[in-house]
């Protein structure tokens, strides 16, 4: 679903208005606001809203296997919930640390 145009039909804005959906996971919604906030600023609009809605259960699972072909039944489906999206690039595993800990480590790093 085109979630902009849809909140700004709904909301009373024309339908010859432009729209535009941000997809950056959870960072969506931030964006949005501050690509609103850059275009009046750029002067490329007198107007702008922003906002976001976030969906995570709306989360997919993937197939990875599934590139260069696997048998019938074979495939290995992985959360992206659990599997990707909570997931350090750095150590490549599941972090398992506390949200308590990890803001700790960061507070006195910083």
């Amino acid at each position: 679903m085109y979630k902009a145009r849809v909140a700004a039909i709904n909301g009373g804005v024309s339908e010859a208005s432009p729209a535009l959906t941000v997809n950056r996971l959870c960072g969506s919604g931030l964006q949005a606001i501050t690509a609103a906030a850059q275009a009046i600023l750029l002067d490329d609009a007198d107007i702008a809203i922003g906002g976001g809605a976030e969906s995570m259960s709306r989360v997919p699972y993937i197939t990875p296997d599934t590139r260069f072909c696997v048998r019938m039944g074979n495939a290995h489906l992985i959360d992206m919930m659990l599997g990707a999206l909570i997931f350090d690039p750095l150590s490549r595993q599941v972090p398992n640390r506390s949200s308590r800990l990890q803001s700790n480590t960061a507070y006195w790093r910083f």
